[in-house]
């Protein structure tokens, strides 16, 4: 569970993955989620959600895929996405995160799971 009481302090989670995206073409992301007084923002990227960014051999950044964004209360629920891996992809970065929003954002059994490869 991530709490932040002060509007733009960082409250996250990270977890770097392997993956080749030669041989991988799509992570599917599950994760059950709830939120408790999430101040509402003008500025969504200052909101609670779970990103994947996908880099390639030089750990430059090729794209980022987004459950969420949640505000508010929102009571537990299962949220997933299946997301196509970049064919030049060798890293994603998993983030759990605040981004700098207010409240309370529990996440439990995050789950990602690969494909199977191309024969």
């Amino acid at each position: 569970m991530l709490t932040n009481g002060t509007a733009g302090q960082s409250a996250h989670v990270l977890q770097a993955i392997g993956v080749n995206g030669r041989t991988t073409k799509e992570l599917t992301l599950t994760v059950r989620r709830r939120t408790r007084g999430v101040a509402a923002q003008t500025d969504k990227s200052r909101l609670p959600r779970v990103e994947l960014a996908f880099s390639g051999e030089t750990r430059a950044l090729i794209r980022t895929v987004t459950l969420g964004p949640w505000d508010g209360d929102r009571p537990w629920a299962e949220e997933h996405l299946v997301a196509p891996v970049p064919g030049r992809a060798r890293f994603a970065m998993l983030a759990v995160a605040m981004f700098g929003g207010t409240g309370e954002f529990a996440v439990d059994e995050l789950q990602v799971t690969a494909s199977k490869p191309e024969q």
